[in-house]
């Protein structure tokens, strides 16, 4: 098994989440709900002067409104983000987002996380029987 990085192509987790935050914030802000919003959809790309370029695609989902999300349509989106991210890696996740968005994190946001890893495990159980 190989240890866990802190780093994905040289760059820290802490400043790749700082960024991601960024994007998603002001994609809500302006009231984009992505629907579809995973890891497969969010593109990075390292610029030659170590930067970083996000970019999503699949965008086939997504409604736009004219005022900034409420905070479920953003919690929707960050659960499907967030689902593969162990805790570990979802809290400082989940922490940046907030901080750029000037929400504070409340304790019962996290149900909305937990029930979509149950959701998805009780899929997985299930799929045999259909």
């Amino acid at each position: 098994m190989r240890p866990q990085s802190d780093k994905f192509l040289g760059i820290s987790a802490a400043y790749l989440f700082q960024r991601i935050a960024a994007l998603l914030v002001k994609m809500h802000g302006r009231g984009v709900f992505y629907r579809d919003l995973s890891a497969g959809n969010l593109l990075l790309r390292r610029t030659q002067n170590a930067n970083i370029e996000l970019a999503l695609i699949d965008t086939g989902r997504a409604r736009v409104g004219t005022t900034s999300l409420s905070i479920r349509p953003r919690l929707a989106d960050l659960r499907r983000l967030c689902h593969p991210l162990a805790w570990t890696a979802r809290d400082p996740f989940l922490r940046a987002y907030f901080e750029v968005a000037g929400i504070r994190f409340a304790a019962w946001m996290r149900l909305a996380f937990h029930y979509y890893d149950w959701k998805h495990h009780l899929k997985k159980k299930l799929r045999p029987w259909r």
